[in-house]
């Protein structure tokens, strides 16, 4: 299910993916592996419920500054939070995110990205 109310990123934005199956693998698995053997946490099917909402706002003269927040459910495995901003303006994109994964029995784990996309000619 998605759903946004502009097409140019503008307003609010919403998506909920469910699945069922595995844990993926390759780079949309990375994350949730297990550091000590490089396995995914969780290979018995299992399943998931992503959601995401945003909302867009126009920055800069012609920018798109987005906040964003994505919770995932797991029937097995962590549960993971994340809450950021991403500023779109000419060609550059600069995101900030703050993630929260929480694994059961384990300490709930913390981070902050920030990520540039900035071409170079």
């Amino acid at each position: 299910v998605q759903f946004a109310a502009d097409p140019s990123g503008r307003g609010l934005s919403f998506r909920l993916h469910p699945s069922y199956g595995p844990e993926p693998a390759g780079a949309a698995g990375m994350r949730e592996r297990d550091p000590a053997r490089g396995m995914p946490m969780s290979t018995t099917p299992a399943a998931r419920m992503d959601a995401d909402v945003g909302y867009g706002v126009g920055a800069l003269r012609g920018g798109l500054l987005t906040l964003r927040a994505r919770q995932s459910w797991r029937e097995a495995g962590p549960q993971h939070r994340k809450v950021g901003a991403e500023l779109a303006y000419a060609r550059m994109n600069l995101r900030l995110d703050v993630e929260r994964l929480e694994t059961a029995g384990a300490a709930a784990e913390y981070g902050v990205g920030l990520y540039a996309d900035i071409p170079v000619e």
